[in-house]
């Protein structure tokens, strides 16, 4: 009966240490994948980086990225993120083909609520902010004014 009395008072601990966070969600990097072109088309393409204008003029910074293949398929994957604080121009190697990217909006930065414990550090979470929105060369994908638009993938077809 002891054991019960002092496994209740625990269990009564427990239940009122916990209490409810609120975070503010943060933006998420954007991936690019490439589909229906070769993995060698894709591989060691450079991303051009430039001032959010849709002018191309501000150059930033440049970085060569490698890509990585999915699976079996045709879909190549950059190992780089793109911000919705920039423009970009891609150019593959294989091809000298440039694709530009503008526009990446993202959602609205909403908060989420978590439950947290005794001991914060062992709660895990993952907040992040979707993207909504970008132009491709020309062509808007998703809608800015929409939360259900494009979830951080820029998707580029042959």
């Amino acid at each position: 009966m002891r054991g019960l009395y002092v496994l209740s008072i625990i269990l009564l601990f427990c239940v009122f240490s916990c209490r409810t966070q609120t975070l503010q969600c943060s933006a998420a990097g954007v991936e690019v994948y490439f589909i229906g072109t070769t993995y060698d088309n894709v591989n060691k393409a450079t991303v051009f980086v430039y001032q959010k204008d849709n002018l191309f003029d501000s150059l930033i910074d440049s970085v060569a990225t490698y890509s990585e293949q999915m699976g079996t398929s045709d879909t190549a994957k950059l190992l780089t993120h793109l911000d919705d604080d920039h423009d970009y121009q891609i150019k593959l190697a294989g091809s000298n083909t440039v694709y530009s990217i503008t526009g990446l909006t993202l959602g609205n930065h909403y908060t989420d609520k978590i439950q947290t414990g005794i001991v914060d550090d062992l709660v895990k979470y993952n907040c992040v902010n979707n993207t909504v929105s970008y132009t491709l060369n020309g062509q808007q994908f998703g809608n800015p004014s929409v939360m259900s638009g494009v979830y951080n993938v820029v998707y580029i077809s042959k």
